[in-house]
């Protein structure tokens, strides 16, 4: 099992926790367990047919695959 950094523990932690600490060290490991072992989220279909893009040159441009975001 791979071991997030400490930085990312914290986040971990505030993110199952709210904000609020941890004081029961058994339970937070189960909850950073349980959220480090999720997997990503099964990709969604946003279109099965390509759609006309206008891109300007020289301007780089990103995109997520996961067809989550609704705004792309």
């Amino acid at each position: 099992m791979l071991r997030p950094s400490p930085t990312a523990l914290v986040a971990l932690m505030r993110a199952a926790g709210g904000g609020r600490r941890c004081r029961d060290p058994s339970r937070w490991r189960e909850r950073v367990r349980s959220l480090c072992s999720a997997g990503p989220p099964r990709p969604v279909i946003a279109a099965k047919e390509p759609f006309p893009v206008e891109l300007k040159a020289g301007k780089t441009y990103g995109w997520c695959a996961c067809g989550h975001n609704k705004r792309q």
